[in-house]
C-alpha cells in the first residue's frame, strides 16, 4: 500500500513537470514566431531602403549626365564664340590694314601730283641728331590683341610695355595733307624739348637687416643700410659760423604712433626693407602712408636735425637709458636720424632707427639727445609680417627665391594692406610714466589696391602659398572667429601648390 501511495505521488511529480516543461516550450515557441515576424519587418525595410538607395543612385548618375552634356555645350558654345571673335578681329584688322594702305596711296599720289619730293627716311635719320626709332612708333593696329595670345600673367611682375608693330618707312614721314608746301629755305625744325630724367623705381629693398647672430650659406650675411642714410647732404647744408641755440629736451614728450584697428579698412602702405631674426622668421618693416603726413616730411626733418647738430654741441648725458629716444648717427653716413634706445651694452647702445626699421649698435658718441621740436612726426616705420603664412627656413634652398617673388611683389609700390591681426602694446615706465615702449607686430595682409581685400588668394599673401613659396600658418586663425573661412581656402590653395609641384615641392 506504502508501495502505491508512492508511485502515486511520483506520477503526480512527474505530472507537474511536464506541465511546466509543456509551458515553457509553449512560450519559446511564441517567442520564435514574434521573432520572425520581426524578422519579416527588418527585411521587408531593408529592401525598401535598397530600392529607395538604387532610385537616388539612378537620379544621381542622370544629373551628372546632364551636368556633363551641359558643360559639354557650354564648352562648345565658348570655342564657337571665341572663333568668331578672332574671326571678327582678323576681318577688322584687314579693313583696317587696307584704309592705311589705301590713305598712304592717296597721300603718295597727291604728293606726285603737286611734284613735291619725299626726303628718304635712312638719310632723314642720319641727318636727326635725336632719332626716333621706328619701333617706337606705335601701330593702329597694336590695340587688338589675337584671341591666341596667352593670358597667363607674373603675379609678381610690374606691367611691362607692349611690342609695337612695324610702321612702313615711307608713311612715317609724310606730311598732314592741310600743310602747305613749303620752300627749301624756310625754318629748320624745332629741336625736342627738354624732357626731365624721372627717377626710376627701385627694383631691391631701401635695407637687409639681420638680428645678431643670423648665418646664412658661409658666415655672417651682409647688411645693406636705407639709402637715407648713405645719401649726401654736404653740399646743401652750410656750417654755421657760430653755435645755436640748444632746443629744449622733454623726454616726457613721446613720439605719436599711428593708429589703426583691425579688420575694419585698408591701408595704402609702402615696403622699406625687411629684417631676419635668427629663427628665421622674417619682418617687414612698412611705412602707413594715412594722407595726413605731407610728402618730404621725413627728408625735412633729417635735414634739421643735420643742421642743428652741426650747429651745436649738444652732447647725450651720461644717465641714458634704454626706451630713450635718441639722435643717432649711423656708421654707413655722417647725417643724423631719430632713434630709440632698445639695449646698453657698456659703452654701447642697440638702436632702432624708427624711421626706417634699420637697428644698429652704435657708441654712445655718435648719440645726442632728441630736442621737443622733433618729436610730433609720427613713426614713419612699423614693423609687421605676412599674416596666415611662413615663408621657408632660412636654410632651405628655396628660402632666396621666396624672398625674391616677395622683392618683386612689394619694392617700388604703394600696396593695400589689410591689418588681420596685431600684437599686444609693451608698456614700461620710464621716469615715473607709462607709456609703449615697443610697438605690436602687425600681421598684414598686401595686395595690390585694385583687388578685393577680403579675397585672400589674390593677395600676396595667398599668391605666395599657392606658388609653393610658403606655408599655411593657422596659428592666427586659432585665435580668432573672424577668419573661419580663410583656413580651407589656404589649405586648397597649399595643397593645389604640392600636386603642380611649385616652388619648395618641386623634385
Amino acid at each position: 500500500m506504502e508501495q502505491l501511495k508512492q508511485t502515486h505521488m511520483n506520477m503526480q511529480d512527474l505530472f507537474a513537470r511536464l506541465s511546466v516543461e509543456k509551458a515553457t516550450l509553449e512560450n519559446a515557441i511564441q517567442r520564435c514566431a514574434e521573432r520572425e515576424v520581426q524578422d519579416r519587418e527588418l527585411l521587408s525595410a531593408v529592401g525598401e531602403f535598397a530600392e529607395r538607395q538604387r532610385k537616388v543612385e539612378d537620379d544621381v548618375r542622370a544629373l551628372l549626365e546632364r551636368q556633363d552634356e551641359s558643360d559639354k555645350m557650354l564648352e562648345e558654345s565658348m570655342i564657337l564664340m571665341l572663333r568668331q571673335k578672332r574671326d571678327k578681329d582678323q576681318g577688322i584688322r584687314r579693313e583696317i590694314e587696307e584704309l592705311f594702305g589705301a590713305s598712304v596711296q592717296g597721300a603718295q599720289e597727291i604728293l606726285r601730283r603737286f611734284d613735291i619730293a619725299l626726303e628718304p627716311v635712312q638719310d632723314a635719320l642720319e641727318k636727326d641728331s635725336h632719332p626716333v626709332p621706328v619701333s617706337r612708333v606705335s601701330s593702329p593696329f597694336s590695340s587688338f590683341s589675337d584671341v591666341s595670345t596667352s593670358n597667363s600673367l607674373d603675379f609678381f611682375a610690374f606691367p611691362g610695355s607692349q611690342n609695337s608693330e612695324s610702321v612702313d618707312k615711307e608713311s612715317a614721314s609724310l606730311t598732314p595733307l592741310h600743310t602747305p608746301k613749303q620752300p627749301s629755305s624756310s625754318l629748320p625744325p624745332s629741336p625736342l624739348p627738354d624732357v626731365p630724367e624721372t627717377k626710376p623705381e627701385p627694383q631691391e629693398w631701401d635695407f637687409v637687416d639681420y638680428e645678431d647672430g643670423v648665418v646664412l650659406g658661409n658666415g655672417a650675411p651682409k647688411r645693406k643700410p636705407p639709402a637715407l642714410f648713405t645719401e649726401s647732404y654736404e653740399s646743401e647744408l652750410s656750417i654755421p659760423a657760430n653755435l645755436m641755440p640748444q632746443e629744449p629736451v622733454d623726454d616726457t614728450v613721446i613720439i605719436p604712433i599711428t593708429e589703426w584697428d583691425v579688420a575694419t579698412s585698408t591701408r595704402d602702405i609702402k615696403v622699406n626693407g625687411v629684417r631676419v631674426l635668427k629663427n628665421g622668421i622674417l619682418e617687414l618693416w612698412v611705412t602707413l602712408l594715412d594722407g595726413k603726413t605731407e610728402p618730404g616730411a621725413l627728408e625735412e626733418l633729417t635735414h634739421g636735425l643735420i643742421n642743428y647738430h652741426r650747429g651745436t654741441d649738444h652732447k647725450l648725458a651720461g644717465n641714458f637709458r634704454q626706451w630713450d629716444f635718441v639722435s643717432a648717427q649711423s656708421s654707413h653716413g655722417t647725417s643724423w636720424h631719430r632713434g630709440q634706445i632698445l639695449e646698453i651694452i657698456g659703452r654701447d647702445a642697440k638702436v632702432l632707427f624708427i624711421d626706417s626699421g634699420f637697428h644698429e649698435t652704435i657708441s654712445v658718441k655718435n648719440l645726442r639727445p632728441l630736442p621737443t621740436l622733433f618729436r610730433f612726426l609720427p613713426r614713419q616705420a612699423r614693423k609687421a609680417r605676412l599674416s596666415f603664412i611662413k615663408l621657408p627656413d632660412a636654410q632651405s634652398q628655396h628660402y632666396v627665391e621666396a624672398l625674391e617673388a616677395l622683392q618683386k611683389a612689394c619694392v617700388g609700390r604703394t600696396l593695400a594692406a589689410k591689418l588681420d591681426n596685431e600684437g599686444s602694446h609693451n608698456r614700461s615706465c620710464v621716469r615715473g610714466m607709462y607709456f609703449v615702449t615697443e610697438l605690436p607686430l602687425m600681421e598684414l595682409r598686401l595686395m595690390d589696391p585694385a583687388v578685393d581685400s577680403d579675397d585672400i588668394l589674390m593677395s600676396i599673401n595667398g599668391q605666395l602659398l599657392r606658388e609653393g613659396l610658403a606655408t599655411f600658418d593657422n596659428k592666427l586663425c586659432r585665435s580668432t572667429e573672424t577668419y573661419h573661412s580663410v583656413p580651407c581656402l589656404l589649405a586648397k590653395a597649399a595643397v593645389r601648390a604640392r600636386n603642380e609641384e611649385l616652388g619648395m615641392y618641386r623634385r
